[in-house]
Parts: C-alpha cells; structure tokens; sequence
C-alpha cells in the first residue's frame, strides 16, 4: 500500500510539472552516473544541481557533485580517485515545443580529489596520492524529455605529477537523473 501511494505521489509530480520557465527556481538530480576518467578506469557519480532560470532558455546554478573513479596510474599501479566537485553551472536549452528539449551547458569549479594508491604487482594497497584541489571547466550535451535528464559531461583539470608519472585527472561522466520545480515550458511565439 505505502509503495502504491508512493508511487502514485511520484507520477503525479513529475506529470505536473513539465520543464522550465523564466524566473523560476529548480533543482536537479544526476542519481545514475557513470564516470569514465581519460586515463582509463571507471566508476560512478551523482550530482545535485539547484538552478535559476534566466529565461526559458537559459539557467544559471551551482553543481554539487561525487564522483568515484578506479584509474591506472602507470603501469604497475592504480588509484582509487574521490572527487568532489564544487561550481557554477549553466545550461542552453534549444527547445521549440513539447517537453523534449536539448541542451549544452558550460562550468567552472572547484574539485577537490582524493585518492589512494594500489601496487598492481603486488596488490597492496600503498600510500595515499595527495593531490588536493584543482580548478577545473566542464562542458556538457544532453536533453530533458518532461522532468528526465539524461546529459554527456567532460570534466577538464590539469594533471598532477607522481613520481615520474603524469596523473591525468581530466574524466567525462554519463549521467540518468531528474528535476523538480522550474515551471512549464512556453512556447515560443
């Protein structure tokens, strides 16, 4: 009975609420991500992102990211990489009507990455890579589809010397999420 209503309680607000309109606010969640980082490895991400939106076209809003990733270092190591991911964000919308509607977007933040480093050949686990906060861009491509999000992200930061190895910390992530508030979609004129 609880799930039913819960269920019920979640469609409703979803049906209810369509995309985005000038001068409102809305909030949004990345809770299925994949990350990928440049060097090779995987993991996942979730996200939140409160936004305002500028125009039925454009938002502005900070991104509160998690982002854990299993990368080769060089080869006969990996590290195990947290990044958290504080900045500024905004999306483009080329909507023309409906609920579907693409998207680009650009950010500027803060990450703080954290890792712990693995011996490959003789699989322990060594001393922890410090490699602290870096400032980094991201840019993105996507769509909304009524209040889904599915969106393409590449996080781009400098690289950390280990050693005589080169860290390479730039990852891209893909990301399944949704969104309350924002408004409804106008259509254009």
């Amino acid at each position: 009975m609880k799930k039913s209503i819960i269920l019920i309680a979640l469609i409703t607000l979803v049906q209810t609420s369509f995309a985005q309109q000038n001068k409102k606010f809305r909030l949004g969640f990345d809770v299925l991500g994949f990350s990928s980082p440049i060097s090779g490895g995987g993991g996942i991400s979730v996200a939140l992102e409160p936004k305002f939106n500028l125009s039925n076209q454009l938002n502005i809003g900070l991104k509160l990211g998690v982002s854990a990733m299993a990368k080769e270092v060089d080869k006969k190591s990996a590290n195990i990489q947290s990044t958290v991911l504080v900045g500024l964000t905004s999306d483009y919308y080329f909507h023309k009507s409906g609920s579907f509607a693409p998207f680009i977007g650009v950010g500027l933040g803060q990450y703080n990455l954290g890792t712990v480093s693995v011996d490959l050949i003789k699989e322990t686990i060594g001393n922890p890579i410090q490699i602290g906060d870096k400032l980094g861009g991201l840019v993105r491509v996507g769509f909304e589809a009524g209040k889904f999000r599915l969106s393409g992200e590449l996080n781009l930061l400098p690289e950390t010397t280990y050693g005589t190895s080169s860290i390479k910390n730039s990852y891209s992530t893909l990301s399944l999420g949704f969104y309350v508030g924002g408004g409804k979609w106008k259509n254009k004129k």
